[in-house]
């Protein structure tokens, strides 16, 4: 069952006028507000845009979305016209009443989505239970874009799915695949959790202010059970090494594993070769290497699992 919308809020779906670049602007300049680069904070002015990716983050009527990054509204008021019911968490508590405003019947939350717990943040906004599943916009900024992410699929198994814009080159790390130039150990992290694929570009003319970089949306689904049965915290472990020294050899950038003697008799057992580089390497491989090692003794992490590498 979903919660009622609170009082004095509007409830999800209409027809809310959608922010065009005047509108934007005139926004900012009489809240007095100027946009932080460090936080990423530019505007989407485009409402075909908004609505593709409102479409790619599955909203519609009855679906519950958590956006993250709403700024001023404009991916909100997509989502709430979708039909949608919308938790927004937004790290600016200048953009709060704006938001009220906006996107009227969003639930919004002044919150650091890196540094909350939130599960209970989305909760809390909710007024209690808030069962699965869940769908995810967000915009992310593109200097802490990944580890939001990450901790996304990570701790909030709430979210199925959805959509996350982020800087081009970031988001091919994301998706990339074994082979990639872009694959790294943050990519091996996402296909255990997810299936994440590029869904579009949003080019920098279509944002206030433009940046100076493209933006990619990723379009990801949460797995049902991770492709690999490895402990996940050893797992992690051996990606995160493995990915340390990008030009060396596997044997070599796990030298500084406790259990390294362990993952190279392993790679033994299921016949991989450790003198070849982590980049070559999926992950059903380094599935098998944790899987093979824990077989020899090796026990799990003493504090539990956490993300790969860059």
């Amino acid at each position: 069952m979903t919660a009622e919308p609170p009082q004095g809020r509007e409830p999800a779906g209409g027809n809310l006028e959608y922010l065009n670049a005047g509108a934007i602007r005139a926004l900012l300049e009489s809240e007095g507000i100027r946009p932080s680069k460090s936080l990423g904070q530019n505007f989407l002015a485009d409402a075909n845009h908004v609505r593709k990716i409102a479409a790619a983050a599955g909203a519609a009527p009855g679906v519950r979305v958590v956006e993250i990054g709403p700024g001023l509204g404009s991916l909100t008021i997509g989502l709430i016209n979708a039909g949608a019911e919308v938790v927004a968490i937004e790290k600016d508590a200048r953009f709060a009443s704006v938001l009220e405003r906006t996107a009227r019947g969003a639930r919004v939350v002044v919150a650091d989505a890196l540094d909350s717990e939130l599960s209970s943040v989305i909760e809390e906004a909710v007024g209690g239970d808030w069962p699965a599943p869940w769908r995810l916009a967000a915009n992310l900024p593109y200097s802490t874009g990944t580890p939001i992410f990450v901790k996304i699929l990570e701790e909030v198994s709430e979210i199925s799915g959805g959509v996350v814009m982020l800087q081009r080159e970031v988001a091919e790390r994301l998706v990339a695949r074994s082979g990639d130039h872009e694959y790294g150990g943050v990519s091996v992290v996402v296909q255990y959790f997810a299936s994440a694929r590029k869904v579009g570009r949003v080019p920098p003319g279509v944002f206030v202010p433009a940046p100076r970089v493209e933006s990619v949306l990723v379009g990801f689904e949460r797995r049902e059970e991770p492709p690999v049965s490895a402990d996940r915290g050893r797992l992690f472990e051996l990606i995160r090494a493995g990915f340390s020294h990008r030009r060396k050899t596997f044997r070599n950038s796990i030298s500084g594993l406790s259990w390294a003697h362990e993952a190279l008799e392993a790679c033994t057992v299921v016949g991989i070769d450790p003198s070849r580089r982590a980049e070559t390497m999926s992950l059903e491989e380094f599935g098998a290497i944790t899987g093979a090692a824990l077989e020899m003794g090796v026990g799990s992490p003493p504090g539990g699992p956490s993300g790969g590498g860059r």
